[in-house]
């Protein structure tokens, strides 16, 4: 749904800060080893997948 044509109360926004460089929030979302620990709490579990990370990629 595009949150455009919500009333303003109905759009939800969560900000989170992490210490932690870009180049480390890079290499966090597009290794597939890394990726499962940024998705839920501790003892939450989730499949990742290798990326094609070129322009056009799949």
């Amino acid at each position: 749904m595009d949150t455009a044509t919500l009333p303003d109360d109905r759009v939800l926004t969560i900000t989170r800060w992490f210490r932690a460089s870009p180049a480390q929030v890079y290499a966090a979302w597009t290794d597939p080893e890394a990726l499962p620990r940024w998705f839920g709490p501790n003892g939450y579990s989730c499949e990742a997948h290798a990326k094609d990370l070129r322009v056009g990629g799949e």
